[in-house]
Order: structure tokens, then sequence, then C-alpha cells
């Protein structure tokens, strides 16, 4: 599992969540000058929940997968840019309350040749294949997207926690912390919500 991400965003707005990072990427400009843009790899999702009527979801769903690949890379004024590896899946779908949902065919396969020798034998013309091994293997992967919309509502005045510690007393006199031996921090009450927080509508 890369992630596991919980994001909540009002009926009809748009969310976004990246899980990877960000590379410069150099732009030539007008003036023969270089600049610099950012660009994201990793996996990138993008949704805009509508609640319907009846607790019904409708969900328009963007993923998007990339990495860095080296060897489709190209050199702007002796910098070198990396190219990217991306897999793209658009859906729109409509779910209920709780449901979950996968996204697949984010399919990827990657061939790789490894050449070993026999130091100097192996750069023999002809013979030269006698004493090198050539090995490839070819990896296939799929990403799959799990998305589960809940609807919640937000907290009631009484439901709203209080900061931490504040029903600690941290501070006990020396009589009753070494003989009495009361610490009123094991003693702490402990905060209990009156109704279900962020509970399914």
């Amino acid at each position: 599992m890369l992630a596991e991400p919980r994001i909540t965003v009002l009926s009809g707005q748009q969310a976004e969540f990246l899980s990877g990072g960000e590379v410069p990427i150099p732009i030539a400009q007008n003036n023969n000058r270089i600049t610099l843009e950012f660009k994201e790899y990793g996996i990138k999702l993008v949704f805009v929940p509508t609640v319907l009527g009846g607790e019904v979801i409708d969900m328009r769903v963007y993923v998007e997968y990339s990495e860095i690949d080296p060897t489709t890379g190209t050199s702007i004024t002796g910098i070198e840019v990396p190219g990217f590896k991306v897999r793209k899946s658009d859906t729109h779908l409509r779910v209920d309350n709780g449901m979950t949902f996968a996204m697949a065919g984010l399919l990827s396969e990657e061939s790789v040749y490894t050449r070993s020798q026999v130091p100097l034998l192996g750069d023999i013309p002809v013979i030269g294949a006698l004493f090198s091994h050539t090995t490839h293997t070819r990896e296939e992967s799929e990403l799959m997207i799990f998305v589960t919309p809940k609807l919640v509502r937000p907290l009631a005045p009484d439901e709203v926690p209080p900061p931490p510690g504040a029903f600690e007393d941290n501070n006990p006199n020396d009589f009753e912390l070494y003989w009495l031996g009361l610490d009123h921090r094991a003693g702490s009450r402990t905060w209990q919500p009156s109704g279900a927080v962020g509970a399914e509508r």
C-alpha cells in the first residue's frame, strides 16, 4: 500500500492529494535566460464530489501516477532535464454513501537487459559472445485506487474536544507527591464526546 489519505471537502468543491515530490525543470526564455518551473511527480488524486438526494454522491475522479525516467531525458543548454513515465485515469460515477469503488487499469511494463562478461575475453570480436551473457528481465505492475466517499457532519458546540491537558493538574505539592503518593496526572479525566465525531449523516 503506497498511501491511505483521508480528505475532507465541501460538496461541489475540488480536492487534491499528492504523494511524491517536485523536480525543477529549466525553461528557456526569449531573452536567452533560463527559468525554473517545478513539475510534480508521484501519485496525484483530484476529485470533485457532489452530494445528491438520498445520500448519493456524484464523483469525478482523476488519478495520475508519474515517475522520473532518466532514459527519456534531454539537455537544455547543458542542463539535464529528466523525462517522465505517466499513467492516467479519469472517471465519473455515482455511488452511495460509504460505498467503496476501485479504479484499476493503470498498467506498467518495463524491460531491463543486463550484460555480463569475462573481462577482456568478452570484448574479443566473434568469439567474445562465448564469454558473455545477457539477461532479460520484464517487470509488470498495476496501480489500483480504492475510494470510499462518506458524508460527515460538523461538530456541535458540546462535541468540540478540549485542548490537551485541560483536565490535568500536573503540579502536586511535595507532601502529596512523596508522602501520599498522589500524582494528579494518573487520575486526570478523559474527555468523551457526547455524540459521534464525524458521524455519517
